[in-house]
Protein backbone atom coordinates (compact mmCIF):
# COMPACT_ATOMS: atom_id res chain seq x y z
CA UNK A 1 0.00 0.00 0.00
CA UNK A 2 2.85 2.41 0.11
CA UNK A 3 4.18 1.88 -2.35
CA UNK A 4 1.29 2.55 -5.00
CA UNK A 5 0.60 5.69 -2.35
CA UNK A 6 4.59 6.73 -3.13
CA UNK A 7 3.91 6.37 -6.87
CA UNK A 8 0.95 8.16 -7.19
CA UNK A 9 3.03 10.65 -5.07
CA UNK A 10 5.86 10.69 -6.78
CA UNK A 11 3.42 10.33 -10.54
CA UNK A 12 2.18 14.04 -9.52
CA UNK A 13 -1.04 12.57 -8.65
CA UNK A 14 -3.71 13.97 -6.95
CA UNK A 15 -7.21 12.31 -5.80
CA UNK A 16 -8.18 9.15 -4.36
CA UNK A 17 -6.19 5.16 -3.87
CA UNK A 18 -8.84 2.45 -3.63
CA UNK A 19 -7.09 -0.61 -1.70
CA UNK A 20 -9.31 -3.91 -0.63
CA UNK A 21 -9.68 -4.68 2.88
CA UNK A 22 -9.30 -8.26 2.23
CA UNK A 23 -5.82 -7.78 0.40
CA UNK A 24 -4.72 -4.18 0.59
CA UNK A 25 -4.35 -4.41 -3.03
CA UNK A 26 -4.55 -1.56 -5.44
CA UNK A 27 -5.84 -1.21 -8.84
CA UNK A 28 -2.96 1.65 -9.10
CA UNK A 29 -5.15 3.83 -10.39
CA UNK A 30 -5.51 7.86 -9.12
CA UNK A 31 -9.36 8.85 -9.03
CA UNK A 32 -9.75 12.92 -9.44
CA UNK A 33 -12.37 12.49 -6.36
CA UNK A 34 -13.73 10.45 -3.95
CA UNK A 35 -17.01 9.49 -5.98
CA UNK A 36 -15.32 8.62 -9.14
CA UNK A 37 -13.20 6.16 -6.58
CA UNK A 38 -16.31 4.76 -4.99
CA UNK A 39 -17.69 4.34 -8.58
CA UNK A 40 -14.88 2.42 -9.63
CA UNK A 41 -15.48 -0.11 -6.91
CA UNK A 42 -19.59 0.10 -7.27
CA UNK A 43 -20.09 2.28 -4.63
CA UNK A 44 -19.14 -0.55 -2.36
CA UNK A 45 -17.44 1.04 0.84
CA UNK A 46 -17.77 -2.09 2.84
CA UNK A 47 -14.93 -4.10 1.23
CA UNK A 48 -12.65 -1.15 -0.07
CA UNK A 49 -10.59 1.50 1.73
CA UNK A 50 -10.70 4.76 -0.33
CA UNK A 51 -7.83 7.43 0.88
CA UNK A 52 -6.47 10.22 -0.40
CA UNK A 53 -2.97 10.39 -1.46
CA UNK A 54 -1.06 12.79 0.08
CA UNK A 55 1.52 14.86 -1.78
CA UNK A 56 4.47 14.30 -0.18
CA UNK A 57 4.26 9.99 -0.42
CA UNK A 58 4.01 7.97 2.77
CA UNK A 59 6.82 8.04 5.12
CA UNK A 60 6.26 4.88 7.46
CA UNK A 61 4.54 1.89 5.92
CA UNK A 62 3.34 1.32 9.65
CA UNK A 63 0.83 4.55 8.69
CA UNK A 64 -0.88 2.32 5.86
CA UNK A 65 -0.52 -1.00 7.87
CA UNK A 66 -2.57 1.07 10.87
CA UNK A 67 -5.16 2.48 8.10
CA UNK A 68 -6.11 -0.97 6.65
CA UNK A 69 -6.29 -2.50 9.98
CA UNK A 70 -8.19 0.35 11.54
CA UNK A 71 -10.63 -0.06 8.54
CA UNK A 72 -10.74 -3.87 9.04
CA UNK A 73 -11.95 -3.73 12.79
CA UNK A 74 -14.45 -1.19 12.36
CA UNK A 75 -15.60 -3.91 9.28
CA UNK A 76 -15.37 -6.34 11.71
CA UNK A 77 -17.19 -4.87 14.27
CA UNK A 78 -20.19 -3.32 11.65
CA UNK A 79 -18.98 -0.59 10.99
CA UNK A 80 -17.48 1.36 8.33
CA UNK A 81 -15.03 4.53 7.89
CA UNK A 82 -17.33 7.97 8.06
CA UNK A 83 -17.24 9.54 4.36
CA UNK A 84 -15.12 12.71 5.00
CA UNK A 85 -17.04 15.04 2.97
CA UNK A 86 -20.32 14.79 4.97
CA UNK A 87 -19.79 16.51 8.57
CA UNK A 88 -23.16 15.37 9.96
CA UNK A 89 -23.14 11.59 8.69
CA UNK A 90 -25.09 9.41 11.32
CA UNK A 91 -21.77 7.01 10.98
CA UNK A 92 -19.17 10.35 11.74
CA UNK A 93 -19.15 10.37 15.45
CA UNK A 94 -21.37 7.27 17.15
CA UNK A 95 -20.73 4.82 18.50
CA UNK A 96 -17.53 4.25 16.87
CA UNK A 97 -15.71 7.68 17.24
CA UNK A 98 -16.69 8.91 20.32
CA UNK A 99 -14.30 7.47 23.33
CA UNK A 100 -16.77 6.25 26.13
CA UNK A 101 -18.26 8.12 28.83
CA UNK A 102 -18.41 5.97 32.05
CA UNK A 103 -16.04 4.63 33.94
CA UNK A 104 -18.51 1.26 33.11
CA UNK A 105 -18.30 1.78 29.62
CA UNK A 106 -14.34 2.17 29.08
CA UNK A 107 -13.60 -0.41 31.50
CA UNK A 108 -16.12 -2.64 29.25
CA UNK A 109 -14.01 -1.23 25.95
CA UNK A 110 -10.53 -2.27 27.20
CA UNK A 111 -11.64 -5.99 28.32
CA UNK A 112 -13.49 -5.93 24.71
CA UNK A 113 -10.17 -4.34 22.76
CA UNK A 114 -8.04 -7.06 24.74
CA UNK A 115 -10.20 -9.85 23.84
CA UNK A 116 -9.69 -8.90 20.47
CA UNK A 117 -6.11 -8.61 20.28
CA UNK A 118 -5.40 -12.18 20.71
Amino acid sequence: MTDVMNLHAVAKSRGWAVFALADGRSDNIPYEDLDSAHRSQKWDRDNFLYLQIPPGGIQDPAEMQGCIDYARALHKAGYRLPDPRDLHAPDRHFPVHEPPVMRGDWRRQIRELAKGSR
